[in-house]
């Protein structure tokens, strides 16, 4: 009998191919899984693509993947990469950045119940350059590349198989990690995004790896310490100390130390673990570092100290204390609060700058303990001056002293021990609570839980705090080998056998036996007793039993000459070098003091001399990386878990667009070309072909530059606000700018279901010369489809929470969007109490949900709150023109829509703009305290969702606007403010009063400024540079319940959360518009009844398999689609619904023509070029008729001409196909969908099938109303193989083509040049006897788009969502530039305008060509930038925070330049120098 062969598990393989033509591929074979994925990085965007496709993304080997990716052929490879494992991936503009390990090191080779813990040896960073057009300033490129150096290997740790952030055992899957030490969250998103989360190991940050004891016997016993660190608090010593507004403190770490027995084939692994925290002193609290050499100086913050401290041991609290509640079996018993004991190392002599720590320390702790803000924690501190009690007593005098302090929370918190069951058969047998892992195979029984934790710091949590927690848990360790029966006595005769093992796992090892002694138990009972043999006695007692934790009550001598030391000294190897990663993480060099953790060591007097050197040494080095390096270090951390990226790289997008003409996109029609047989119009669309000129004559623009032209959609003339200004400039030139917002905003239309996009190129010049093209990208944002058709994640639940509510209310009263305030979980306006229009229908913390309200009723209300304010006698001020501005938005009025109802009333536009309701200096300053705020928002934002990890949701009382409507009321008597006049009616039981951190006095939440105020106004000078990455400390102190009132609150800044609230409204009208797009494009594929779907997806596959018989559907929605809009009836289902996977939608529906309708054609577009063997139709659930069965014509096609279309067939389905199942309503459920098949009589090669159904000729008038109907249809056959590319058609473009005809550009001199209007309006003089002038050059500004523009106004969709469409705002409404020419010519004094150009797009110093429609004399000539101006900022890591005030990088100095073309027969003649 032939032997079955075990195929091993395979190990995890990266392979990184990089092609000649730019292209990246990623090919992942993971050692969980059998297949291998083929992940590609767009080489214009740089997102992910992966379909999953077998054959195309998916391959059962490495080899197989890697010949369809090089086509056979590894000459076409630029660079081939191998490694371990994918750490990360992202898309940073004009670079794409994949983070690989390309060597690791099993530091962990096997834990309890199986799985690796491997340490990232060697990474690297793949730089992919990207096409893409966007605007990035220097210090943007700079800093990508800066992320490139941040410090991975030797330092950074993971596990496939196992969750290893949570203490041992973790009941958890791997995917679902502990966000608090998952460190490359932010960079395996893109991976999530394509639905492949295993791809990106979960990357944890710090040190693991274990030890063998080397004690002997049949059994290995091993030591493991693994050190988490916190990503809460990241950053470097001086930058990330004390508390944040995450609620963590700097250089917090979770340390555990596991002590297991390890046998080959043994089903059982005893276990013993131990948790302990170390981190810096939880308050606000900072250190001013100094350039000599003295100390730096502590400093305690003023205001609130200890504001968040509470939520710090809260959520230390919340995770040890579910230690027990994680298995599945627990005792009952009353609940107890969770001892956190904190170990405090700080000098606390006097004179000593450490001191004022320990005594705020103190305070803290006694504050919390006092107040109920730490219900289920009991904390305790225990002051013990390390360095002091070292001076004093020396070294090991200070070890027993510690060890005495230690004793009794060490005892009473304890370790969790338990041991691991192969067979979950013997779980059932043993007591204790079960712990089941899907992970891996059996299961934990646990005997004891750990219960507290034990928590070190010094000032630092460094060298202090790595020699003492080595010490406190060396006690531990003593202990936990003891319970697992590992002697550390000495002169102990240790055999640890099998039976033994088994026995330990059931109970707690009591000692050990002294000769001649036996341990048997009994066969009746299983009850151990113990024989004499000496004596020849039994008894049920231990002879010797041993005293728990014994180790703590002797001194330094007693515990070295009882101990056995091998075991020690490895533990005290595990602490050295993770007190070094540590160190080096935050100092950037190697820990200090070692010395005292080889004190066990008989040399250790030569670790003391060497260590003195060592010391000094590596101060001066801590010094210099502090001083010079730090910053530098802390952009990198940040970056890297991406957060603070407004400040760092403030234009990249979070969700970028994708490029939606990649193949399979094509051409509809035929393109003509010069050379038809060397190229295909279709090249124009593939990327591979990106270097190559198709159609060959004029000059291509500079290097073969990418240009963007930015889409705002179709707009009508009702879309355009009357006035215009802020797109255009006046005929008189006026320099109006809308720094605060746009004004003005336009609205094209947003339709989610483009198929087809025409472009026509137009030649610049009259003269023929034919038009040379590169690539052609259509960039945009598709729906997400996989996500809608399985039902799965966030965006789905909007689209269809969005379509069922838009149904349900388009005919309700007027209701204006409430938007919920989720910086502060409060409402940002509040909800009227007289004449109420906008109610209330959002749950709290719910999606906002923007409903049209009647356009009537809307324009009414606006217009009632004008005459509301205009009755006032006086000119609107800039309060009254934001509070109309809230209003129009809030009933959802388009700027067009408030314009002409404005001028039905005799009410001029401009009047009601607050950009020019104040001057133009304060205007300016308002702008940039909107952008600060906009930034501190988004800073305060993301701190509020980090510190939410592991607490509940952080809640806060004031809202960040809190802004109130004209005419509100001061709620109630005890309010010392009374900024308003108190009303009657208000209940002051009911009011929530605030402290002012300015004045003291009690302010009720009518007459406080929003806390956005108070970020604000602590948003200081320094932390302003800080804002420019000079320094990245910047943070928010206390800022839970602190408040400042309206009296204190400087005007300006009230004024600013006017503008940074009117800007996220309007940009919450945008996100309207895109989910209400997206919601229309839903129901035109699925129907209104989108809750209604098949679920049983298992049964439709199967279906699918038996119909295509083998081959492949080619036609399924989205990859496939009609080419223009088919007739229906009402209350049908959509014509696309014939394209749907058929697993999707109510199986009953089914889609039918109108009745008026004899016949109907159906173009369908495939998914790709394919092999088609011919079409399947479903029949409907109505089944067909004799008046209704259909006659079927099918062609196919390469394009949309139908004379180019070829004839596959003719069907009558009722006479030559029909079989009696598909007549009538459908019955019963059958095994396979009723269908009938049109097979062609081979297979054809098409991008286009044309389906035509027809109904049959009655010749009498029949009584019924048929109509054509059908369920599905389904195109099959075979994706064709796309031929591979050649390099002879690279050579042979270039050689069989003539040379490009070159339009020799020479440049006009300039007598004189003007600048005005702030660097925007530029005028050039000429000298007399200048040629006429055919155009200008210009070079790209360097000014970027800021993606940050407004607060957040989304909470629910997570840190780096933007939209439920991921759809940002500047795709939904892009800015847009014009340049306007004039020119003052002989014969006419003034200035005459020549034409307004559009810019496209481009990066900084694109060199672009605009020629003039015709030639032109002319004796000056005059640019004006115009447009969205204000939407345009300097790099913010260049020129600091002055942003968006006309940025210095639209400045038209040297940036145009005026050419003509001369004589063909003068060219030889002119310099060349003079060329342009």
């Amino acid at each position: 009998m032939a032997m079955t062969q075990v195929i091993p598990p395979r190990n995890t393989s990266i392979v990184v191919v990089v092609l000649e033509s730019n292209e990246v591929y990623i090919i992942v074979s993971l050692s969980m899984r059998k297949d291998t994925q083929v992940i590609s990085i767009d080489p214009t965007m740089g997102s992910l693509r992966y379909r999953g496709k077998l054959g195309h993304e998916c391959f059962i080997s490495e080899e197989e993947a890697l010949r369809h990716v090089t086509d056979g052929s590894r000459i076409k490879c630029r660079s081939v990469i191998y490694g371990c494992a994918v750490l990360g991936y992202a898309a940073l503009g004009s670079l794409g950045l994949l983070l690989v390990a390309k060597k690791l090191e099993a530091t962990i080779p096997s834990l309890p119940g199986g799985g690796c813990v491997y340490t990232v040896a060697q990474s690297e960073w793949i730089k992919v350059p990207l096409q893409y057009a966007q605007p990035q300033g220097k210090g943007e490129l700079k800093n990508i590349l800066e992320l490139t150096d941040v410090d991975i290997d030797g330092k950074h740790y993971f596990s496939e198989t196992r969750d290893i952030t949570r203490p041992f055992p973790s009941k958890e899957h791997v995917d679902n990690p502990d966000r608090e030490f998952v460190w490359n969250e932010f960079l395996s998103q893109p991976f999530k995004d394509i639905g492949l989360p295993g791809i990106c190991v979960i990357l944890l940050q710090g040190f693991a790896e274990c030890r063998s004891l080397g004690l002997g016997g049949s059994l290995e016993q091993m030591v493991a310490l693994t050190a988490r660190r916190s990503r809460l608090h990241p950053g470097t010593r001086y930058l990330a100390r004390g508390l944040n507004a995450c609620f963590s403190t700097g250089n917090e770490v979770e340390c555990e130390q596991l002590v297991w027995t390890l046998s080959r084939g043994s089903q059982i692994t005893p276990f013993c673990s131990y948790i302990w925290r170390r981190g810096t002193i939880p308050i606000w609290w900072g250190a001013e570092l100094k350039l000599t050499a003295a100390e730096a100086e502590l400093y305690v913050s003023s205001h609130d100290p200890y504001g968040g401290s509470a939520k710090y041991y809260q959520r230390l609290s919340k995770r040890y204390a579910k230690q027990e509640s994680d298995s599945v079996e627990v005792n009952n018993r009353k609940e107890t609060r969770v001892p956190i004991v904190c170990v405090n190392l700080l000098r606390n002599e006097e004179g000593k700058s450490e001191t004022l720590l320990v005594e705020h320390f103190s305070e803290s702790l006694n504050y919390i303990n006092s107040s109920v803000q730490l219900s289920d924690a009991q904390l305790r501190l225990i002051n013990f001056d390390w360095h002091a009690n070292v001076r004093l007593n020396g070294e090991q005098q200070t070890i027993g002293t510690f060890w005495k302090l230690l004793k009794s929370p060490t005892m009473a918190i304890g370790f969790c021990e338990g041991t691991y069951y192969k067979s979950l058969q013997d779980l059932g047998t043993i007591s204790g609570s079960v712990l089941l892992n899907k992970d891996i195979e059996g299961g934990f029984r646990l005997r004891s839980f750990q219960k507290g934790i034990i928590r070190f710091n010094c000032a630092d949590s460094l060298d202090r705090t790595n020699a003492a927690s080595y010490f406190g848990c060396l006690q531990v360790f003593a202990e936990q080998c003891k319970r697992l029966g590992i002697s550390l006595d000495k002169n102990v005769n240790f055999d640890f056998s099998m039976s033994r093992q088994k026995q330990l796992s059931n109970a707690q090892f009591i000692g050990y036996l002294p000769p001649g002694w036996e341990e048997r138990s009994d066969a009746v009972t299983g009850k151990i007793f113990y024989i004499d043999h000496n004596t020849r006695t039994t008894t049920w007692e231990h002879p010797c039993p041993d005293r728990p934790w014994k180790r703590f009550d002797m001194s330094f001598e007693q515990f070295k000459n009882s101990t056995n030391l091998y075991p020690i000294t490895q533990l005290a190897e595990l602490f050295q070098l993770s007190g070094d990663i540590h160190a080096t993480l935050y100092t950037g060099s190697k820990a200090t003091h070692s010395q005292i953790l080889n004190i066990f060591n008989d040399e250790s007097g030569k670790f003391k001399q060497f260590a003195a050197a060592q010391h000094v040494k590596i101060t001066l080095q801590r010094r210099y990386k502090n001083v010079i390096v730090d910053s530098y270090r802390q952009k990198q951390w940040e970056m890297f878990l991406g957060i603070r990226m407004a400040r760092h790289l403030p234009s990249v997008y979070i969700h970028s667009l994708e490029v939606l003409s990649r193949p399979p996109a094509f051409f509809l029609k035929p393109l003509d070309r010069i050379f038809p047989r060397l190229m295909g119009h279709e090249d124009l669309l593939n990327y591979k072909r990106k270097n190559m000129t198709w159609g060959a004559c004029l000059p291509r623009c500079s290097n073969g530059t990418n240009i963007i032209l930015p889409l705002t959609g179709p707009m009508n003339p009702g879309d355009l606000a009357v006035m215009g200004g802020s797109t255009h400039l006046d005929p008189q030139g006026n320099e109006y700018l809308p720094f605060l917002y746009n004004f003005e905003e336009s609205e094209g239309d947003l339709n989610f279901h483009t198929r087809i996009v025409s472009v026509t190129f137009y030649p610049a010049s009259i003269e023929k010369f034919p038009i040379t093209l590169g690539q052609i990208e259509v960039l945009g944002v598709p729906l997400p489809w996989r996500e809608i058709f399985h039902r799965e994640g966030m965006r789905w639940l909007f689209i269809e929470r969005s379509d069922m509510e838009d149904s349900k209310s388009r005919d309700e009263e007027i209701r204006g969007f409430k938007v919920e305030d989720y910086l502060s979980s409060g409402e940002i306006f509040p909800v009227r109490k007289t004449g109420q229009l906008v109610k209330s229908s959002f749950p709290r913390n719910s999606l906002p949900e923007i409903l049209l309200p009647k356009i009537e009723i809307g324009i009414q209300h606006y217009l009632d709150c004008v005459r509301r304010i205009s009755d006032k006698g006086h000119d609107l001020n800039f309060i009254e023109a934001m509070t109309l501005e809230i209003e129009r938005l809030q009933v959802n009025l388009s700027a067009a829509e408030r314009d002409r109802a404005l001028l039905s009333v005799g009410i001029i536009p401009s009047t009601v703009d607050p950009n020019r309701s104040i001057d133009m200096s304060y205007l300016i300053k308002l702008s940039k305290l909107a952008d600060t705020l906009a930034f501190v928002g988004h800073t305060f934002f993301e701190d509020h969702i980090i510190g939410a990890t592991g607490l509940e949701a952080v809640e806060t009382c004031l809202d960040f606007w809190n802004l109130h409507e004209v005419g509100s009321m001061c709620m109630g008597k005890h309010c010392e403010v009374k900024v308003f006049s108190t009303s009657a009616t208000s209940s002051e039981s009911q009011a929530t009063f605030f402290s002012c951190t300015a004045c003291g006095k009690k302010a009720c939440k009518v007459c406080c400024a929003g806390k956005g105020a108070i970020l604000l106004s602590r948003f200081s000078s320094k932390d302003a540079k800080n804002f420019s990455g000079k320094q990245t400390q910047f943070s928010f102190t206390g800022s839970d319940g602190a408040a400042i009132c309206r009296l204190c609150c400087p005007e300006e800044v009230y004024h600013s959360l006017y503008v940074d609230y009117v800007r996220v409204l309007a940009s919450l009208r945008r996100q309207s518009r895109a989910c209400k797009a997206a919601s229309k494009a839903l129901t035109l594929v699925v129907g209104s009844k989108t809750e209604k779907r098949q679920r049983e997806s298992e049964k439709a596959e199967t279906w699918l398999r038996k119909l295509l018989n083998g081959e492949e559907s080619l036609a399924e929605f989205p990859y496939a689609g009609l080419l223009h809009l088919i007739q229906t009836a009402k209350g049908s289902e959509s014509a696309l619904s014939l394209l749907l996977p058929i697993g999707y939608g109510e199986w009953s529906s089914y889609w039918r023509a109108e009745p008026s309708c004899q016949t109907v054609d159906f173009p369908i577009a495939l998914g790709s070029l394919s092999d088609v063997s011919g079409v399947i139709l479903l029949v409907s659930s109505h089944g067909y008729s004799s008046a209704d069965c259909p006659h079927v014509t099918i062609w196919a096609s390469n394009n949309i001409n139908r004379e180019d279309r070829s004839c596959m067939g003719q069907w009558d389905v009722q006479t030559s196909v029909a079989t009696p199942d598909i007549y009538g309503p459908e019955t019963e459920a059958t095994s396979i969908p009723r269908h009938v098949k049109f097979h062609f009589q081979n297979p054809v090669r098409c991008r286009i099938v044309w389906i035509q159904l027809s109904l049959p000729r009655s010749g009498f008038l029949s009584l019924d109303k048929a109509c054509i109907h059908a369920k599905r249809i389904i195109v099959f056959g075979s994706m064709a193989v796309p031929a591979p590319l050649t390099d002879s058609l690279s050579d042979n473009s270039n050689s069989n083509t003539h040379p490009p005809a070159k339009l020799w550009r020479f440049r006009v001199p300039v007598e004189g040049e003007r600048l005005s209007a702030n660097d925007l309006v530029l005028e050039q003089h000429l000298p007399i006897g200048s040629p006429p002038l055919a155009g200008f050059r210009f070079d790209y500004f360097s000014a970027i788009k800021p993606r940050v523009t407004h607060s957040p106004a989304f909470k629910d969709l997570g840190m780096w969502s933007s939209s439920p469409v991921l759809l940002e705002d500047r795709f939904i409404n892009p800015p847009i530039l014009y340049i306007r020419v004039s020119v003052v010519q002989d014969y006419s004094p003034n200035w005459v305008v020549v034409k307004e150009y559009r810019l496209p797009e481009a990066r900084a110093g694109t060199i672009m060509y605009f020629d003039f429609p015709a030639a032109i004399h002319a004796k000056a000539v005059a640019f004006r930038l115009a447009g969205d101006v204000a939407a345009f900022c300097d790099d913010p890591a260049e020129e600091g925070p002055n942003f968006r005030h006309v940025a210095s990088g639209l400045s038209l100095v040297n940036r145009v330049k005026l050419f003509y073309y001369p004589d063909p027969n003068e060219v030889g003649r002119l310099a060349s120098f003079s060329a342009v």
